[in-house]
């Protein structure tokens, strides 16, 4: 059958350093997360939602060898849900909403820095993210200045970000309190309000503000962030402000599914594979960096990532591949998951029927001096078997779903001598049909997290 998953874009494998003095030249695709949504789902009208987040590309020609760029992903905007708790909240510039009933939190802008972190280093490049909404609409991200938030009533949006200041916060209504004005890179804090708080405002060069909230009715929706490009070092080629419920440049490096867009009651949770109310998160940010012959991909991870200039990977790819020798295997996912195993690549078949996944890899992979994979089953198994390259089977651990999988530990004592061409899971079977979960695998340090972070 033909491969559910390509990976060559992650370029897995060792790297190697490339010790020339020529200048680089890096091109960034940049997308802004997405604002989140109300909790009962808001309405259908298509300009009703969390702003979408902007996108910038932009070329980069004197980058030097000893350089290091420091890479910033900012998370979705949230909402008032219990999955909430679980993940790092609005990192890089998405701004809370105080998370009465209904609102939701502005998106993280994506941004990248040269040569040292947030106060260090220098400010290359910065996509906007989208305003949570708080009834109307959140503002869109992106382009010079965001969008200003919607308003309802007298509760008034958060203001969208400029290339000077933040937006401002929105007023209240019916004795509730004001939003908080954006900032550099951080977007403001929806208001609180007895009925309804205000949305989140969403990070930028400068962020959205944070709507006003209403004590009676509902409050004022997040402003969106602005986008940035530092003309010293780049040169623009794209710089465009988000559209509700569409993408910019969704091919091939984002899903229009995930990325960017702003939460809206039209997503089932089975297309986005969110717990509960299908429009809870906006979408996610994303950046990707190539030099023409490599690319790296960049999620919300909650923390800063860098890559040195004279990286190169070795260009280990992979394909997926699930078989089954009783039915189907039927269900294949990637994503979030549902409420039983956030998090993960899923397979079912509908019996207690044993299950096979093959990660095939090609490319310079033998000098694997680390292999890891993170699973979970819904059968109630304590072990799956593993088999690299047709060599031995060996049982490594797993367990009931939970949201990051369990360690398996370095597998490579298991590996026969000579290229590593597979990897292949198979899940015995069990009580009830069959569930396989593969939350994540790492290779010589290299990351990829089948949920979270893939897509």
């Amino acid at each position: 059958m033909a491969p559910i998953f390509t990976g060559s874009r992650f370029g897995f494998g060792r790297s190697a350093a490339v010790t020339t003095s020529t200048l680089r030249t890096f091109t960034f695709y940049m997308w802004g997360a997405g604002g989140g949504g109300r909790t009962d789902g808001g309405s259908s009208d298509p300009s009703v939602g969390g702003g979408s987040g902007g996108y910038v590309e932009a070329t980069a020609t004197t980058i030097s060898p000893s350089d290091t760029l420091y890479v910033y992903v900012g998370s979705s905007g949230l909402s008032n849900s219990p999955d909430s708790s679980s993940l790092a909240p609005h990192a890089f510039g998405g701004a809370t909403t105080s998370y009465g009933q209904y609102s939701g939190g502005g998106g993280g802008a994506a941004y990248v820095y040269l040569n040292g972190v947030q106060g260090v280093g220098t400010l290359l490049a910065v996509s906007g993210g989208g305003g949570g909404i708080s009834y109307t609409s959140g503002g869109n991200g992106g382009g010079p200045t965001g969008d200003n938030g919607g308003s309802y009533e007298g509760a008034s949006g958060g203001g969208g970000g400029t290339q000077s200041v933040g937006g401002s916060g929105g007023s209240p209504d019916y004795g509730g309190s004001s939003g908080t004005s954006g900032s550099f890179l951080q977007g403001g804090a929806g208001a609180p309000g007895a009925s309804t708080p205000g949305g989140g405002g969403a990070g930028g060069y400068y962020g959205g503000g944070g709507g006003g909230g209403a004590n009676s009715n509902s409050g004022g929706d997040g402003g969106g962030g602005s986008s940035y490009y530092n003309p010293s070092y780049m040169t623009i080629v794209t710089n465009t402000q988000g559209t509700h419920r569409n993408v910019t440049n969704p091919s091939p490096y984002i899903d229009p599914n995930w990325h960017s867009y702003g939460s809206y009651k039209s997503i089932s949770a089975d297309t986005r594979n969110i717990p509960g109310a299908p429009s809870k998160y906006g979408g996610r940010a994303r950046i990707v960096v190539t030099n023409g012959v490599w690319y790296r991909t960049f999620n919300f991870q909650g923390a800063v990532e860098s890559i040195p200039a004279n990286y190169s990977p070795y260009g280990l790819d992979f394909t997926v591949t699930s078989s089954s020798p009783v039915d189907g295997p039927y269900d294949f996912g990637w994503g979030w998951g549902k409420s039983s195993a956030p998090g993960a690549t899923t397979c079912s078949i509908a019996n207690s029927g044993p299950i096979s996944y093959t990660f095939n890899f090609s490319g310079p992979n033998s000098d694997f001096t680390n292999f890891e994979i993170w699973t979970c089953n819904g059968n109630g198994l304590s072990n799956f078997t593993g088999q690299f390259s047709g060599g031995s089977p060996f049982t490594f651990p797993t367990t009931s779903p939970t949201g990051t999988g369990t360690p398996s530990g370095n597998l490579t004592p298991n590996m026969p001598s000579g290229n590593i061409t597979s990897f292949t899971i198979t899940h015995g079977g069990g009580s009830g049909n069959s569930h396989l979960f593969i939350n994540a695998m790492k290779i010589n340090g290299i990351v990829v997290d089948f949920g979270r972070n893939l897509m």
